[in-house]
């Protein structure tokens, strides 16, 4: 990747602002799937560098409708699983265990590849 001269933000993927205590209480969740999805919303597994143009647009657009303007090798490249009901911010926890785990997959690639 060439980041010389490109201006990065970093990106939550499930936005933020859909995470908001108020926004989940008026979805009726019990307090504590509420506290589950709060304390997942700045993790590593919610977070990605995107070009700033890139995540300008994306904005607070509900994640599930944005990445499926994107395709599979999109969403490989940035270690998001292809599992539609990971989607949702209803589902955030989940989905940075997830995203959690090929981050740790694709570290330990690395370090394999560069022992040989």
């Amino acid at each position: 990747m060439d980041w010389n001269g490109s201006d990065y933000h970093v990106d939550h993927i499930i936005p933020r602002s859909r995470a908001e205590r108020r926004v989940l209480m008026g979805m009726g969740l019990p307090e504590h799937r509420i506290k589950e999805i709060t304390a997942a919303v700045d993790r590593l597994g919610n977070l990605q560098l995107l070009p700033s143009q890139e995540n300008l647009e994306k904005n607070d657009l509900p994640f599930e409708a944005w990445i499926t303007s994107r395709n599979v090798a999109y969403r490989e490249q940035h270690l998001i699983d292809d599992t539609p009901d990971l989607w949702t911010v209803t589902a955030l926890p989940e989905f940075v265990r997830h995203r959690d785990r090929l981050i740790r997959q694709k570290l330990l690639s690395l370090t394999v590849q560069e022992a040989a």
